[in-house]
């Protein structure tokens, strides 16, 4: 069947996410060092619960300042993010082209105060998906559980016979397959250039 809807994940796909600069980033705003970020935030759980949509993006921000001791501002937190993620022109150009020919959309594992700030942290993203953006707390599973697939799919009124995911971690995509889907490993812009070249979208 051919490709009608290219689903893709955000972080090192469409640009760098630098998550050690990130995590560092909170502990500076909050006098914190790195192991006790990570030990705080992401070793017990919080950060996946977030990801799950189990926190309002208010209640996140007070979980975070709750763990770290101290208030971090929604404004810090998203240039901190914003800070941590390199845009990659390539993949930009390769999405336009994209969507002149299929639908495309994204999904990614992250938390509703990410989803809420994404026109901030990354702007051409909106403007390039619309309302097409959705990230695992939208539909509180994450990937590679097929469930979150599917109900991301329904979202943007698409088929997974007739989608392809592209993702860079392989047990993404594997979810994605089982699911339903056509996946993509992701390396580099040219491999997935090809790829969309030989499944006809491009």
């Amino acid at each position: 069947m051919r490709i009608r809807f290219v689903l893709f994940d955000l972080d090192d796909v469409l640009g760098h996410f630098d998550q050690p600069r990130f995590r560092q980033s909170l502990g500076d705003l909050t006098g914190r060092t790195l192991s006790q970020v990570n030990a705080a935030l992401y070793d017990s759980g919080f950060d996946h619960e977030a990801d799950l949509g189990q926190f309002g993006a208010a209640d996140q921000l007070a979980g975070i300042a709750a763990r770290l001791g101290r208030d971090i501002a929604e404004t810090d937190w998203v240039e901190a993010r914003r800070a941590a993620l390199t845009p990659w022109p390539p993949m930009l150009e390769l999405a336009w082209a994209t969507k002149k020919e299929v639908g495309i959309g994204i999904f990614s594992n992250n938390s509703l105060l990410f989803r809420r700030n994404l026109a901030a942290i990354y702007p051409e993203l909106t403007v390039l998906f619309g309302d097409n953006i959705l990230v695992s707390a939208d539909v509180r599973a994450c990937k590679p559980a097929a469930e979150a697939f599917l109900a991301a799919l329904r979202r943007v009124d698409a088929e997974p016979s007739t989608t392809l995911f592209i993702d860079d971690h392989a047990e993404n995509v594997t979810g994605a397959e089982k699911a339903g889907l056509h996946g993509h490993v992701f390396m580099d812009a040219p491999h997935l250039w090809q790829r969309l070249h030989a499944e006809g979208v491009l």
